[in-house]
């Protein structure tokens, strides 16, 4: 408690997620992580710190656009097996979006999950995870909610998309030409086996 720090990087797989940055918020001024699995070279450290000698006042969110565009441009000519992203967060898109998220639980009803349901099933997954792409579920929710003129879901899950949108990111394709949008949120289809632990109030409950 009271201790804050710069920046918090993930240079690891699939941490590009909307509770990591809820609840590191709190304790750093940016995130970068990476929603998908990262290229296993990880992240180009020589751009980065040539970034930073060449300006050291760079600010917190100065330096993470430093690491995402060094991402960027170390891989995006290479063939990638999985989609690769790499995202700077900041309190505020973590905060935004999950109050964006709290809103659309409170319209989550009999009428609207039929809604929910559909944007579920049909939105893009990070590979071998229950990890749900946020990006997809929001334009699907819009999409859905929209066509069923359910006014007051459609747009809450449009400023979710703009928000989404708006982080700074690098977004690499697959060879098979699959994309991410750089935030993943905990989002099975089904009840999973991972979910008792994923909702454990304790390390030990698990």
């Amino acid at each position: 408690e009271g201790i804050k720090v710069n920046l918090i990087g993930f240079d690891e797989c699939l941490m590009g997620m909307e509770e990591v940055a809820y609840d590191l918020a709190p304790y750093a001024d940016a995130i970068v992580a990476s929603e998908s699995y990262e290229n296993g070279y990880g992240w180009n450290y020589q751009a980065v710190m040539e970034a930073v000698n060449q300006n050291p006042s760079l600010t917190p969110v100065e330096f993470g656009k430093r690491i995402v565009d060094a991402y960027g441009q170390t891989y995006a000519d290479q063939p990638q097996t999985y989609p690769q992203t790499l995202s700077l967060y900041t309190p505020d898109f973590a905060y935004q979006v999950a109050g964006y998220l709290d809103q659309l639980y409170y319209l989550l009803n009999e009428q609207t999950l039929p809604i929910f349901e559909r944007a579920r099933s049909e939105a893009k997954v990070v590979e071998n995870t229950n990890h749900v792409d946020l990006l997809s579920f929001a334009e699907n929710l819009y999409q859905e909610a929209s066509a069923a003129q359910e006014e007051e879901l459609a747009q809450v899950a449009l400023k979710l998309v703009q928000t989404v949108n708006g982080t700074y990111r690098v977004v690499i394709p697959s060879t098979s030409g699959e994309s991410l949008g750089g935030t993943a949120v905990y989002f099975p289809l089904y009840r999973s086996s991972d979910f008792v632990c994923y909702s454990a109030a304790v390390p030990t409950d698990c």
